[in-house]
């Protein structure tokens, strides 16, 4: 499969991403972003399936706006960048991922009152940075970078989940992470500079799609990369989730690139992880037989002793039992409790409230979703504020000023509409779309 796609296309045909942005038009936002990959042959073929890269030597220019060193040094400078929570100062040199989330001074550490991280430093951060080959992971700039927010916003509108983004600023020469992978879909945008990334397969069947990140991989359990490209300023990298990866940074000059992160716990898993306790209380409630206690002798006859007992002995047959023990393989009582079991099992799946669990999903993305940009509303509202409910009688009539704006739910036997107008910006992905864990041994 085509892993690699050269944009072509002539400056006249390539759409204003800004624009796009500033619109909030989420499915065109999404056909720039991987153009010129068709969206239909991206979702149909790429999406969930492998990586692919796209370069755009013709259109160096095409996130240019988005994010800048510049920015970064900006917010440091200004102390609005705390360690942890905005930025973590890393290195990985001799196979080994630390960070240095301290200021010269001592300072930066975590205040053991109010359990609140320290501010970076601007002149230590940037000496590490310089002097010491350190990289730097800014954290969700969406919340103070206004085209990141609007990028973002759209996207979460076109997946329909939290969608979030990193900054990844690397000296020279250097790299700040061991390889790895993310429980996220990944779309890392080149920004300034250039970085070798070597991508790997997922190692098993196991580790394709996974739900939770995996932890710090040597060299030598990666295998082979099956893709090892330069980014370049404009160029694109979609990576799955479960892609082992690595990047570092070439000589030369800095790299600074976004990775847009979207998909975390976003699965058909997820969903039957809502339904199927909602299903037991329904069933519980309205199926007698679930509510009677099981017979004295069922711990006897289910669990791992139990289990063993009914199979044969590897290269035996049943009844062949080691030490002269007789394990017989039939066990008509176990049998009964299983079959029960089975049948009890059917009545909590045919009460499986799909419905009801989409909307408690869509409900939750409703509170975790970034505030619509105003340039993405049709009009702005005719009643703001704490009382603004006050207004609204059985007559009025009310209009959603954003097409997939709100969502309608039942909670608690009351008619909810959950909308993001109130959500706040600054806390946004707070915590929930990390490209690698902050477990590492701080110095």
């Amino acid at each position: 499969a085509q892993r690699a796609v050269e944009d072509e296309r002539p400056p006249h045909d390539v759409d204003d991403g800004h624009a796009l942005a500033e619109a909030g038009d989420a499915e065109e936002l999404m056909r720039w972003l991987i153009a010129p990959v068709p969206l239909e042959t991206f979702m149909r073929d790429i999406w969930e399936r492998r990586p692919v890269y796209v370069s755009r030597n013709a259109h160096k220019g095409y996130f240019d706006g988005l994010l800048s060193k510049a920015d970064i040094d900006e917010w440091l400078r200004a102390g609005k960048m705390r360690y942890q929570r905005n930025v973590d100062v890393t290195s990985y040199k001799d196979g080994v991922r630390r960070t240095h989330n301290l200021n010269d001074d001592g300072s930066g550490g975590v205040d053991e009152t109010t359990n609140e991280p320290g501010f970076a430093d601007a002149d230590t951060v940037w000496r590490r940075f310089d002097e010491e080959g350190c990289s730097l992971r800014v954290l969700h700039p969406q919340r103070w970078r206004d085209p990141l927010w609007k990028t973002l916003a759209a996207l979460e509108r076109f997946w329909n989940c939290s969608t979030g983004c990193n900054c990844y600023l690397t000296p020279a020469d250097s790299q700040g992470f061991s390889p790895h992978y993310d429980d996220i879909d990944a779309f890392i945008l080149q920004l300034e500079g250039k970085k070798m990334w070597r991508v790997y397969p997922p190692r098993s069947e196991a580790e394709m799609l996974p739900r939770y990140s995996s932890p710090n991989f040597g060299p030598d359990e990666i295998g082979e990369p099956v893709l090892e490209v330069i980014l370049e300023p404009g160029d694109l990298l979609y990576m799955p989730r479960g892609t082992v990866h690595q990047a570092h940074c070439v000589p030369g000059d800095h790299s600074l690139h976004v990775t847009l992160s979207t998909n975390q716990f976003n699965t058909w898993a997820d969903l039957l992880e809502v339904a199927f306790p909602a299903a037991l209380r329904a069933a519980a409630a309205e199926v007698p037989a679930l509510r009677r206690c099981p017979p004295p002798d069922y711990l006897t006859h289910l669990g791992v002793r139990a289990a063993n007992a009914a199979e044969p002995p590897e290269g035996g047959s049943p009844g062949d039992g080691a030490h002269g023990v007789n394990l017989d393989a039939v066990n008509p009582r176990r049998d009964d409790m299983v079959g029960a079991l089975v049948e009890l099992a059917q009545c909590v799946m045919r009460r499986l409230p799909f419905d009801a669990a989409a909307d408690f999903i869509g409900a939750r993305l409703m509170r975790q979703r970034l505030p619509p940009p105003p340039s993405h509303v049709s009009a702005p509202a005719a009643a703001v504020g704490a009382n603004a409910a006050l207004a609204v009688t059985d007559e009025t009539v009310v209009r959603i000023t954003q097409e997939e704006g709100a969502r309608l739910v039942v909670e608690d036997d009351a008619v909810v509409v959950c909308h993001p107008f109130g959500n706040g910006r600054l806390l946004h992905m707070e915590g929930g779309d990390d490209e690698e864990g902050d477990e590492e041994r701080d110095e």
